[in-house]
């Protein structure tokens, strides 16, 4: 996607804030699998973009793409990754509470997108 798309789809999102030259990159991936990792907890699989470099214990932000259900906390959400750097895909893990953000989250299917 181009610089310009981005900006239109940020825009589309809520997300048209201006962020630090460094964080200006935007990335869709893919879930690849779901599993639950303890009571109430699940762990999330995304595909790890090629360009996608990131430092031990870093958060990213990720937005839902247009989520069927939303709430006042919004459709994006900081989450610490929870693999290293060398690994080949992105994950994250978090307890599963009633918020829309993660209704629609554990909802999801393999290939469905996020922006991060």
């Amino acid at each position: 996607m181009n610089q310009n798309k981005y900006g239109m789809l940020l825009s589309h999102l809520g997300l048209n804030h201006s962020m630090p030259s460094m964080e200006k990159a935007l990335f869709e991936v893919a879930l690849k699998s779901k599993k639950q990792i303890a009571v109430e907890t699940y762990e999330f699989i995304f595909e790890r973009p090629m360009d996608f470099h990131f430092n031990a214990g870093q958060h990213v932000r990720m937005t839902l793409i247009n989520p069927p259900e939303t709430d006042s906390k919004g459709n994006s959400r900081f989450l610490t990754l929870a693999n290293t750097p060398q690994d080949k895909d992105l994950v994250v893990a978090m307890r599963m509470t009633d918020a829309a953000f993660k209704r629609v989250l554990g909802q999801m299917q393999t290939g469905e997108k996020v922006l991060i």
